[in-house]
């Protein structure tokens, strides 16, 4: 849907964007395009935009995950702004306020999580009675592995319900669909009752430096002899605890970003500016028909369906 009249755009967002008030961030014009798929406790929707400003003022039923595609954003009044890029994300709680600018461009997928289901969800995961709640100044970074396991499961979403579509006659799908989003996120950033996450508990330090390094350097050559310097471990060694950890080795981890990089790049690019090549190449996938094939395994469509979105 596109959108000319911001009062427009904040009626149809109202159900997952709680009173946003939305303007663009520059000039008199608003132009934006969204798309919008709101379950009964999650809501998913992505916004491409010129210029955009959004303000979200608490308190609202609902917690959100921003992550920004291919083009940054800021977060924060005009005395203190932090710039968010692809890889980022920023987690809007029920009790804090979203003042989000982007001048020269925004594309972003968000993930709503409304309050209610989310915290009695999280109740029956920590088998308990008593009042629970996200814990105060929990942050998400999408290098760390609760939040590349959420971006994960938000992208591969989001990428099913544009490729398949919405089977609205199926609640067993809906509500199937909407566990998987809410696991990943409680086990993002809730704490069971042990104090530790519901999934990940404390990870080697060989590991986390080793993660951290391959999320921030997804466009430049990694060897698994680099990461044993990095990290001060052998090469041995961190194969055994991302096999642990993730199921993977180190180069197959470092693939898994990068496809999740591409995706992002490819649903935030404009078919005319750019190709599949172009991106495929940046992230080092040489073979064409290779990539599109760990693709779509990957998020359910061709990297053309996600350019041409």
């Amino acid at each position: 849907m596109r959108f000319t009249d911001p009062e427009d755009f904040e009626t149809t967002v109202a159900a997952v964007a709680g009173n946003a008030k939305i303007r663009p961030a520059k000039g008199a014009l608003f132009s934006a395009e969204l798309e919008l798929v709101s379950f009964e406790k999650v809501g998913l929707y992505t916004v491409r935009s010129d210029s955009f400003e959004v303000s979200i003022e608490p308190p609202h039923d609902f917690f959100s995950v921003n992550i920004p595609l291919d083009l940054p954003f800021q977060i924060g009044n005009k005395s203190n702004r932090r710039l968010y890029t692809p890889g980022d994300a920023y987690l809007l709680r029920s009790d804090t306020s979203l003042d989000l600018r982007a001048e020269t461009g925004c594309q972003v997928l968000v993930g709503t999580f409304f309050k209610v289901p989310l915290l009695a969800y999280v109740r029956r995961l920590n088998q308990t009675g008593s009042k629970v709640s996200i814990p105060a100044g929990a942050e998400l970074s999408l290098s760390s592995p609760r939040g590349i396991n959420l971006q994960s499961a938000l992208a591969r979403s989001w990428s099913n319900i544009r490729y398949n579509g919405v089977n609205n006659s199926s609640k067993l799908w809906a509500e199937e669909h909407e566990d998987q989003l809410l696991s990943s996120f409680v086990n993002a950033l809730v704490p069971d009752k042990e104090g530790g996450s519901m999934l990940y508990q404390a990870s080697p330090a060989c590991l986390r430096t080793a993660e951290e390094f391959i999320c921030a350097n997804l466009e430049i050559a990694v060897t698994r002899d680099r990461l044993a310097e990095i990290s001060g471990a052998s090469i041995r060694t961190l194969s055994r605890v991302f096999m642990k950890r993730h199921g993977v080795g180190p180069i197959g981890f470092l693939k898994q970003r990068r496809l999740e990089a591409a995706y992002r790049s490819l649903l935030g690019s404009e078919p005319d500016a750019t190709t599949v090549t172009d991106i495929a190449l940046r992230y080092g996938f040489v073979h064409m028909g290779k990539f599109s094939i760990d693709y779509r395994m990957a998020f359910g469509e061709r990297p053309s369906t996600s350019l041409a979105r």
